[in-house]
């Protein structure tokens, strides 16, 4: 039986960064990857779409705050989110979404650690060659 892709919603504001994550993060992770730029695009999504990830890069804090309503709205169980956010920012709005127990922050800069994270949290390992896959002789 063939086991399903992984599937991770990005949701990033700005293009370029979304880019940019989506290249370290499929070339470290095998996995299926749906971007989007906001909460209204992340909406249709949800309509047709299960998502195992989901990672948020949102620098406005209130529609940060609207999209992970929106997401507690339609995911059916607890998805994981990750969060990226600027470590030195007075970050006073996600303070309270830390009670999430499903979401991670991990710093906007630190992107092979959000690669390690989705690995990590999908329970997949990274593209490498499986040595153990040598024939015995």
């Amino acid at each position: 039986m063939r086991r399903h892709k992984k599937r991770i919603l990005l949701i990033c504001e700005n293009r370029d960064i979304s880019l940019l994550t989506r290249l370290y993060i499929s070339r470290s992770v095998d996995c299926e990857i749906l971007d989007c730029n906001g909460p209204e695009q992340a909406e249709q999504a949800f309509k047709t779409n299960h998502f195992d990830l989901i990672v948020l890069d949102m620098y406005d804090y209130s529609r940060l705050s609207s999209l992970l309503r929106l997401i507690k709205g339609h995911t059916k169980s607890e998805v994981p989110i990750v969060s990226m956010c600027n470590p030195n920012a007075v970050m006073n709005p996600l303070i309270e979404f830390t009670k999430i127990s499903n979401l991670t922050l991990i710093d906007r800069f630190e992107l092979k650690e959000l690669a390690e994270t989705a690995t990590s949290i999908l329970g997949l390992r990274k593209h490498k060659p499986d040595s153990s896959a040598d024939p015995v002789h």
